[in-house]
């Protein structure tokens, strides 16, 4: 299966809305996403980044594809392992409510209370 086909199916985005995250034409992604043409390593490197996912696992060399944490805050950690349990309400409550957090300025925000 073509995993960049996959991955971007996973996040709901036509070819053309990927490429234009990634920084590229529609007609390339298409070519590398119908495997027409082979990626260079900066590509493999960008859409590994983007994905989150390791080269070997755009490559077919790795059958599952792991989350990179490597460099997140614990806080961002937690916040991942947290939206992964959720079902879709949650999930669209929760992305709804950060985005309101994500516009406050930083003297608007309280610290964080225990549970």
């Amino acid at each position: 299966m073509n995993k960049l086909k996959l991955l971007r199916g996973q996040r709901g985005f036509t070819q053309e809305e990927l490429a234009s995250q990634v920084g590229m034409t529609r007609d390339t992604y298409k070519n590398y996403e119908q495997q027409r043409t082979e990626m260079g390593y900066e590509v493999l490197i960008k859409l590994a980044d983007y994905f989150g996912c390791s080269i070997d696992y755009l490559l077919g060399h790795q059958t599952t594809n792991t989350l990179q944490l490597d460099g997140l805050r614990e806080e961002q950690r937690q916040i991942i392992n947290l939206a992964i349990k959720m079902d879709e309400k949650q999930a669209t409550f929760a992305l709804g409510q950060l985005s309101i957090i994500m516009k406050l300025p930083d003297t608007q925000i309280a610290p964080a209370r225990p549970f």
